[in-house]
């Protein structure tokens, strides 16, 4: 919706906010290690900019500038990475020197399915366990003027990409341990599939340059037949021209 897309820049706006403010003292400070710098980033800037979050239902733009941001500062505070790191391979840089890092949509699906469960077990039928378990269970039909991207689609998304069949869901909040323990297993069931996800992604974006390139080679080979010459000697005379100039 238009109001979360304006609190989506706002939270973004604070994140960079905040990094600038611990960068001299904590990010940039060589005496500190990497896991105490990533504790910092995670309960400091993350906290503040997934405050709330348990009762978002965010379409898959506002999520993609919250990951954007969360990645540039990344690549600021993992030694070893640069502006062209990807979410995947800060991950990996991380785990090498013994830290663990997710995305944010983990973080937002993990928050919002254990706020579920909360709500799901208490005690008396408030006002707000009504409404959350009604919009979940039973779903609210959609009408004009109410955002496509439910607080039901939301949740139900969650669960199958934390691997919880959304019939059974209610059955396992029932009990505070095992819920808790589906989410933990549910965090792995997600950093599988994300990972092998952007493998997918980059072996696309690999075969998609490899064709790219090899279009220009045949052109280049093409020309080169069509006057007679040799592909290399092209090369050579553009050499020659850059050499006289």
């Amino acid at each position: 919706t238009g109001r979360m897309a304006v609190d989506i820049r706002t939270r973004v706006g604070k994140m960079y906010y905040g990094y600038n403010r611990l960068k001299k003292k904590v990010f940039s400070n060589r005496q500190l290690t990497l896991s105490t710098k990533l504790t910092v980033y995670s309960t400091t800037i993350m906290a503040a900019a997934l405050y709330g979050c348990a009762a978002w239902n965010p379409a898959r733009k506002d999520i993609a500038k919250l990951e954007t941001a969360h990645r540039r500062i990344l690549q600021r505070i993992i030694p070893g990475a640069d502006r062209d790191s990807t979410m995947t391979d800060l991950i990996a840089l991380a785990a090498r020197r013994g830290s663990i890092i997710e995305p944010f949509e983990s973080r937002i699906y993990y928050t919002g399915l254990r706020f579920l469960g909360h709500v799901h077990r208490l005690p008396d039928a408030t006002s707000i366990q009504k409404l959350v378990i009604h919009s979940v269970l039973a779903g609210v039909p959609h009408s004009h003027g109410r955002p496509r991207h439910s607080y039901t689609q939301a949740m139900t998304q969650a669960m199958k990409r934390y691997g919880i069949q959304p019939q059974e869901w209610e059955r396992l909040a029932a009990d505070r341990n095992s819920w808790r323990q589906k989410l933990h297993a549910g965090q792995l069931v997600f950093m599988r599939a994300y990972l092998a996800d952007r493998a997918a992604e980059s072996a696309a974006r690999h075969t998609a340059r490899r064709a790219q390139a090899q279009q220009y080679i045949d052109a280049i080979q093409a020309e080169a037949t069509a006057w007679g010459q040799d592909p290399c000697d092209l090369w050579d005379d553009a050499d020659e021209e850059k050499e006289g100039e």
